[in-house]
């Protein structure tokens, strides 16, 4: 369900697209270019927390601190360093972002575009058609990406390309059923809790610990790349949150949904990091990390010597 829900996401998402977004992601290369400064920031800060004061070996430290691609890194950390503390560090700061975020926007800003808000409430009568195209669209994304044994993110971002291509070149049109995005939140949300049912409570409580300290320092450094952004660049402040904040890219994409907070600019920003870390993570960890096992191979040989 989730893997359905996630490509039903991204077509959701696509619907925000039309004829001016190809011309609007051209020319969001200054915003671009500060979220990978911000996710580079980000990574490095956390990973030298995690590594001086939490004590983490490295090849852990560094999987826990790149921001994305969760479960990827979740396998990568038991490669190269200890899985659990990847895995909780990951999932328990993923879980803080995406529910405390929702929050703030909701009791700051309750509608970022009231009329916009208001012209899909009053979008006339429910146009079948249009949500039967929806419901094919996502079956075709789920037909390809599941037999590849795709990443679930891939499910969210093919979804966004194929509905956006659609959506942006006109062939189709209309106003996706809200109903549909108060299922797809459910399901999520129902996925990212109960990952957090297998946890046990001992070494957990003390990993949780610094998974909140580092969902602190994500924040904190977010707010000032936000800050920036709406300084020099032009971009409302909540965009450029949603944009860069690594909450996952199916649920960021829903909470700009949810608010109507420039949807193609957080589906672009979100998809391309998270692309970006899938497509890098492995070498950059494969490069700088050592497999325990090889470590004590060569240790062995060493001591031979």
């Amino acid at each position: 369900m989730r893997k359905v829900t996630l490509a039903a996401v991204g077509v959701y998402m696509g619907s925000a697209f039309d004829g001016d977004t190809a011309g609007r992601i051209a020319a969001s290369l200054d915003t671009l270019l500060l979220m990978y400064g911000y996710v580079l920031g980000l990574g490095v800060l956390v990973y030298m927390l995690l590594r001086r004061a939490a004590k983490f070996d490295h090849g852990s430290a560094l999987c826990s601190a790149i921001p994305g691609g969760m479960a990827l890194l979740m396998i990568l950390g038991g490669e190269y360093g200890k899985s659990a503390s990847v895995a909780i560090i990951q999932m328990s700061r993923l879980v803080l972002i995406t529910v405390s975020i929702p929050i703030v926007v909701r009791l700051v800003s309750p509608s970022s575009n009231p009329e916009a808000l208001a012209a899909v409430a009053a979008a006339g009568e429910f146009d079948w058609q249009y949500a039967l195209l929806l419901v094919v669209l996502s079956g075709a994304v789920v037909a390809l990406c599941l037999p590849l044994r795709c990443s679930p993110s891939a499910f969210t971002i093919t979804g966004i390309a194929l509905s956006g291509f659609l959506h942006a070149a006109e062939l189709i049109g209309g106003v996706p059923p809200r109903l549909a995005l108060d299922a797809c939140l459910l399901i999520v949300g129902a996925a990212l809790g109960s990952s957090l049912g297998s946890l046990s409570a001992g070494k957990s409580l003390r990993l949780f610990g610094w998974a909140l300290a580092t969902y602190l320092v994500t924040i904190a450094l977010l707010i000032v790349a936000a800050s920036a952004a709406v300084r020099w660049m032009d971009v409302s402040f909540w965009a450029a949150v949603l944009g860069m904040a690594p909450g996952g890219v199916a649920e960021m994409a829903l909470v700009s949904l949810a608010f109507d907070i420039d949807p193609p600019h957080v589906a672009v920003h979100q998809a391309l990091r998270n692309m970006t870390i899938i497509a890098l993570a492995p070498l950059l960890v494969g490069l700088l990390a050592v497999r325990p096992a090889a470590a004590k191979t060569t240790a062995s040989a060493s001591s031979a010597r």
